[in-house]
C-alpha cells in the first residue's frame, strides 16, 4: 500500500470518527473541520492519481524505447521511425 493511500485511509477514519462523535465540539467547528478533512482527501486522492498516470505513461515510454531498439537490432527503419514519433508525441503532450 503506498504512502497516499494509507493517508486517504487515515483521514477518512478520522472524518468517520468524527460523524460519530459525541458533541464535544460546537456544530460549526466540526462542520468546518469535516469540510477540510473532505478536501484533504479528495486531494490526497487527486495526487495518488495522478501519480499513476504518471507511472504509466513513464512505462508506455520505456516499452516504446525498447520497440526502438529491437527494431534497430532488426534494421526496420520505418518501424523506428514510427516509435520514434510515438514517442515525440507523448513527450509533447506532457510539455504542453
Amino acid at each position: 500500500m503506498t504512502t497516499e493511500s494509507k493517508l486517504i485511509k487515515q483521514l477518512e477514519s478520522v472524518r468517520t470518527g468524527l460523524l460519530h462523535e459525541e458533541h464535544e465540539y460546537l456544530n460549526e467547528s466540526r462542520k468546518k473541520l469535516r469540510y477540510k478533512l473532505t478536501k484533504a482527501i479528495s486531494l490526497a486522492k487527486k495526487i495518488e492519481q495522478e501519480e499513476f498516470v504518471s507511472f504509466v505513461k513513464v512505462v508506455s515510454a520505456r516499452d516504446i524505447a525498447f520497440s526502438i531498439l529491437e527494431c534497430a537490432d532488426r534494421g526496420e527503419i520505418d518501424d523506428i521511425r514510427d516509435h520514434a514519433i510515438e514517442l515525440l508525441e507523448m513527450i509533447d503532450e506532457e510539455v504542453v
